[in-house]
C-alpha cells in the first residue's frame, strides 16, 4: 500500500490543564481522569515518548463544589539521542527541577533542582526556568508547568502539572533538534490527533455545570477521553512505568523513515469539527479548576 500523505510542515500544538482537561490539535478536547498512580502516554513518536502520572485528588471549587477528580503530578519524557542511547527526563510537580536517567538501567546521569537549570547532551535538551520545565528532542517539544492545587481536601500531592506539546517543524529549534517524522504519524492520547487532516475530534467531558446546580454540590469525575481516542484509556497505560516506552500504540522504536498510518477518524465516536489547516497548533492540558476560579465572583 502507498504511504499516508505527509503531515503539514507548520508546527502543531496541544495542551493539558488542571483536573486533566485536554486541548487537542485541530479543535478537539476531552477530559481524562485516569487511575491513581498510573502513567499514561500522551505522545509517542520515533525516538520520543512523553507520559504523565494521574493522582486521584479531592478539592473544592468556588461556588462551592466538592470535586473528586485527579491531576497530573509526575512526568516522564524518553528521548533517543544521536548515539542511540535513550535518556529519561523525570519531573515531580512537588519539586522545581528534573532528573536525567539512563533508560536502560535507571542510572542517575544528572539532577537539576531549582530555577534556571539546563542539561544538554547527544541531541537532547532539558531546561527549567521558573515553574516550567522544557524538553526538546527528535522534532518535538514538551513543557510542564507546576501549579499549586488550591483548596486541597485529600490527595498525595499539593502541586500539579499543566502541559503543552508541539512539533518543532518550522520553528527556530528545528535546526538543532530536527523535524517530526513525515511518514510515521505519532500516537498516544494526544499524539494521535497530530494527523494533519484538519478534523478536530472531541471526547467525553465531565459536566461541571450540572454539578454546580445539583443539590449536593459534589462531582466525581469519570471521563476517560472516550470518543477522542482509538481504543480505550487502559491501552495507553505505560506497561513498565515511567522508564518504559511500551504501550499498545507505541511508535518509540520506529525510525523516522518508517511508515506508521494515522488513526482512523471514522472509527472515533466523538463530535467532529472541520478546523481546516492550522499553522500553530499546540496541544495542552488545563485544569477545570483554573476555569472555575477565573469565573468565580470576586
Amino acid at each position: 500500500p502507498s504511504p499516508p500523505p505527509p503531515s503539514p510542515s507548520p508546527p502543531d500544538t496541544a495542551s493539558v490543564n488542571g483536573d486533566p482537561h485536554i486541548k487537542l490539535p485541530e479543535g478537539g478536547e476531552a477530559d481524562l481522569k485516569g487511575e491513581d498512580g498510573v502513567f499514561y502516554n500522551l505522545v509517542s513518536a520515533p525516538g520520543f515518548s512523553f507520559s504523565m502520572m494521574t493522582s486521584i485528588t479531592s478539592f473544592m471549587l468556588p461556588r462551592p463544589l466538592l470535586v473528586h477528580g485527579s491531576f497530573f503530578t509526575q512526568a516522564s519524557c524518553l528521548a533517543r539521542g544521536h548515539s542511540g542511547k535513550t535518556y529519561a527526563i523525570l519531573g515531580n510537580a512537588n519539586e522545581v527541577g528534573f532528573e536525567v536517567l539512563d533508560q536502560r538501567d535507571g542510572t542517575l546521569l544528572a539532577r537539576h533542582h531549582g530555577v534556571w537549570q539546563e542539561w544538554s547532551d547527544d541531541g537532547v535538551m532539558a531546561r527549567v526556568k521558573q515553574a516550567t520545565t522544557y524538553v526538546r528532542a527528535n522534532g518535538w517539544e514538551v513543557n510542564v508547568t507546576r501549579r499549586p492545587i488550591y483548596n486541597l481536601v485529600s490527595g498525595p500531592s499539593s502541586w500539579r502539572y499543566d502541559m503543552q506539546l508541539r512539533k518543532l517543524d518550522g520553528t527556530a529549534f528545528e535546526a538543532e533538534f530536527g523535524r517530526a517524522s513525515r511518514s510515521c504519524f505519532p500516537h498516544g492520547i494526544i499524539g494521535q490527533a497530530f494527523d494533519g487532516d484538519g478534523i478536530g475530534v472531541s471526547g467525553k467531558l465531565d459536566d461541571y455545570n450540572a454539578a454546580f446546580h445539583a443539590p449536593l454540590k459534589v462531582l466525581t469525575t469519570t471521563a476517560q477521553a472516550e470518543g477522542a481516542i482509538e481504543g480505550e484509556s487502559a491501552q495507553y497505560k505505560m506497561e513498565g512505568g515511567p522508564l518504559s516506552a511500551n504501550f499498545a500504540y507505541s511508535r518509540f522504536d520506529k525510525a523516522k523513515g518508517d511508515v506508521c498510518a494515522p488513526r482512523d477518524v471514522k472509527k472515533l465516536s466523538g463530535a467532529k469539527v472541520a478546523s481546516g489547516p492550522r499553522k500553530d497548533e499546540v496541544a495542552s492540558t488545563t485544569e477545570k479548576m483554573d476555569e472555575a476560579l477565573a469565573a468565580a465572583p470576586l
